[in-house]
Formats: C-alpha cells, sequence, structure tokens
C-alpha cells in the first residue's frame, strides 16, 4: 500500500517491482497455504458483505469469489498502479469491487462490513498508522463483526528471528518493529476488539508468519489509543 503523503509502501516496497508482486509471492512464500488458511479462517457466508484492507494485486479476493460466490468482496488500496494489476485479473468476478483511497478515513459508513481481512500490510505501516487502521477497521466492523489479520509476527525461535531481517531490510526497520516484537496482538485489542485468537503460524524463508482472529463487540464499550 502506498499514499499520497508516502507513509504507506508500495507492494515489494517499490513502485517499478509492482509489476512482478505475484510472481515474487509465488517464488518466495508457501503462497497456496497461506491462502487456503486466509479463507477458511474468513469463511464466508452467503450473503455477507466482506472488505479486504489492502488488497494488492486482488488475488485473495479472486480466490474468495469463487470460495464464497454469493457474498460481495471489495477491495480497498492506497497504490493505483497495483490496483491496476488486480484489476486485469479475469479471475475477478461481478461479485469483486475495487477501489482506491487516501490512506485516511476508510470510504465506508460505520458498522458496514460482516468481515474484514488483511494480508501482509500491517508490516508496511509505522506504529501509528497501524492504530490509525486498526480504530477505522472497527469503526466499518458491525458490531459481532469478525476481523482476520495476516501477517509476520513475533518469530518462532532464534532463526525465524535471523530469516527475518530480509524483510526488514526490503520494507524498513520502523514498519516492522512492531511484528517483530510480537505486539501486534495488543494494538488490535487496544483498538477495541475483543476474543482475539491466535489461529495458526507456517514458518517460511523469511520468517514466522501469523494469524489471528478478532471480533467487535455488540456492546458499545470500547477503549480509545490517547
Amino acid at each position: 500500500m502506498t499514499s499520497t503523503g508516502s507513509k504507506y509502501k508500495p507492494a515489494l516496497s517499490y513502485h517499478v517491482l509492482t509489476r512482478w508482486y505475484d510472481a515474487a509471492i509465488a517464488a518466495t512464500l508457501p503462497e497456496r497455504l497461506i491462502r487456503k488458511k486466509l479463507m477458511d479462517l474468513i469463511s464466508p457466508k452467503e450473503g455477507e458483505l466482506i472488505l479486504e484492507f489492502g488488497c494488492g494485486s486482488g488475488q485473495n479476493l479472486a480466490i474468495g469469489s469463487v470460495r464464497g460466490p454469493r457474498t460481495k468482496w471489495i477491495g480497498i488500496d492506497t497504490d493505483e498502479r497495483i490496483l491496476k494489476v488486480a484489476r486485469k485479473k479475469q479471475a475477478l468476478s461481478k461479485e469483486v469491487e475495487l477501489m482506491s483511497y487516501n490512506g485516511q478515513k476508510l470510504p465506508f459508513s460505520s458498522s458496514h462490513f460482516d468481515c474484514v481481512f488483511s494480508s501482509l500490510v500491517f508490516h508496511h505501516l509505522e506504529s501509528d498508522l497501524k492504530k490509525e487502521a486498526l480504530l477505522e477497521i472497527f469503526r466499518v466492523l458491525k458490531p459481532g463483526g469478525r476481523f482476520i489479520l495476516a501477517d509476520w509476527g513475533l518469530p518462532a525461535n532464534r532463526k525465524s528471528r535471523w530469516k527475518f531481517y530480509l524483510v526488514q531490510i526490503l520494507d524498513g526497520f520502523k514498519t516492522t518493529e512492531d511484528n517483530v516484537k510480537g505486539t501486534i496482538p495488543s494494538l488490535v485489542e487496544r483498538a477495541g476488539f475483543k476474543m482475539l485468537l491466535e489461529n495458526d503460524q507456517l514458518e517460511t524463508l523469511f520468517g514466522t508468519f501469523r494469524y489471528y482472529t478478532a471480533y467487535r463487540p455488540k456492546t458499545k464499550n470500547r477503549f480509545y489509543y490517547i
């Protein structure tokens, strides 16, 4: 993701590499397994409205529209270049809508979505932007709605920590600080989410990849960042 204020980084950190994003992910990560686990957690249901925060090249949406054909999928990203890649995917069905936005307030009303998910996005955001994004995701979720976050997390061991330096060199040490320290779950909870669950983890060429599910409470009680 990127923004007009250059606070968001594009896929692979450089715009010139955007066209090769799908190929790079497929070559360096267990892509099919990562996406399958993600879709299993989303578990789309008929009639639901689902948002992907940072949809990138649209690959998750293409898979999701097959997995949940009677579900409405919306993908949003700040990087217009990678959205052009997504729009060219023939696999994207009429149930998928792609949108760009300015990286600030999400262009949706409050309590709008049944589910929001995000994969390999939050490690591109500095801590303050992570907090802002989580508050916005909380806002657009319906009470009782679910949020699935998949991204780099606390390294499982010393070897994983050393492997993750490759990600930090490419994507930045400041943006990945919360990931490597394992503080993503606390950021999610402080945004107001409840019942945070770590569903799974995968060891990859670049470190430990983790999955989380959280819910917006049905009550109005919440904790705001201060």
